[in-house]
């Protein structure tokens, strides 16, 4: 099987288990389709399933390769450390078993993973890099909700919803990867692997 397809099946893997898990907990009284514009719920597969697809073929090579779903979770795991959790707007990267980032499910997610595990793989040296080539770093904002993650990386540029991060720390370097952009954080992460 090649790659590409590879994806697909994790990708659709992760929508039968996102979407049964969603249905239990309501009761099955909410509509996937609707809340994801879609006429059916063969549309909305199709639809969530090829946008994660998009965003897990931005991984990098070995870490597309490695991809492993826990059966009857919406979760895959990325590398060692790294685990990424779907919801149906939402994905939650784990770091060690740390809820680290949740970001939206918009283009440009797989920048938390990949963000995630640059900073499990190489620590203070990631996230002084990505301060170093990192172009504009929004505003870092304390919601204070009581939530877990309610530190925000604020994009400006960008409306919301925004990454939510654990720590102020995880703020900044979600904030510095997200002005990079996918293409380029990759290539940092390309660069670092080969030293």
């Amino acid at each position: 099987m090649n790659s590409s397809q590879y994806v697909d099946d994790v990708a659709i893997a992760l929508y039968d288990s996102m979407s049964s898990e969603l249905l239990a907990s309501y009761g099955g009284g909410v509509s996937i389709a609707k809340f994801l514009g879609e006429s059916d719920d063969d549309g909305a597969r199709r639809s969530w399933s090829t946008r994660i697809s998009w965003e897990l073929a931005e991984l990098p090579p070995k870490a597309m390769n490695s991809l492993v779903i826990y059966q009857g979770s919406a979760t895959v795991s990325v590398s060692n450390e790294v685990v990424a959790r779907f919801g149906l707007g939402e994905v939650t990267v784990s770091i060690s078993g740390d809820d680290v980032w949740e970001a939206a499910l918009r283009p440009g997610f797989s920048v938390a993973i990949i963000a995630g595990l640059g900073w499990s793989r190489w620590g203070q040296r990631w996230v002084d890099e990505l301060r170093r080539v990192g172009l504009r770093r929004g505003p870092i904002v304390d919601i204070g909700d009581g939530r877990a993650l309610h530190w925000v990386a604020q994009r400006p540029d960008e409306p919301g919803p925004w990454t939510c991060a654990r720590s102020a720390e995880g703020a900044a370097l979600i904030s510095d990867a997200e002005s990079l952009g996918t293409p380029r954080l990759r290539e940092v992460y390309e660069e670092f692997n080969r030293d």
